[in-house]
């Protein structure tokens, strides 16, 4: 059985930036302050990119889609959050057993809209290409 993709990005996000939670979800309100940096990790609609010519009919390849997002108390400590994000995103091909092919970045890390004065947001979009079986 095949590992999830987004436990995958999630746990090798999470080992390669110490001192950020890394989650799909943010903390409770009341626990956001004192948990932050926080990089949010979401997974988008992506679509099935090839499948097999005379066998089963099923993707060899999945193409998915991720939304990062650091939420930070500041630009400045947002920014190189992102930045390690970003570098982390475009290595995991070659992390051992990964079932990423390609990794591009449709959309860079951005400032998003802030609803929490207290809290600055960079957002940025990914797409994987990845094994299926």
């Amino acid at each position: 059985m095949q590992r999830d993709l987004l436990e995958f990005v999630i746990d090798t996000l999470a080992s390669c930036l110490p001192g950020v939670c890394v989650a799909e979800q943010l903390p409770p309100l009341d626990r956001l302050d004192a948990e932050l940096p926080v990089l949010r990790v979401d997974e988008l609609p992506g679509s099935a990119t090839v499948t097999a010519w005379g066998g089963t009919p099923v993707p060899l390849l999945d193409s998915s889609a991720f939304e990062l997002e650091v939420f930070a108390p500041s630009l400045a400590v947002a920014k190189p959050v992102a930045e390690r994000a970003a570098e982390v995103m475009f290595t995991l091909s070659t992390v051992a057993d990964s079932p990423v092919t390609q990794v591009k970045c449709p959309s860079s890390f951005a400032a998003r809209p802030d609803f929490n004065p207290r809290v600055r947001v960079l957002g940025a979009e990914f797409t994987l290409d990845a094994h299926t079986m």
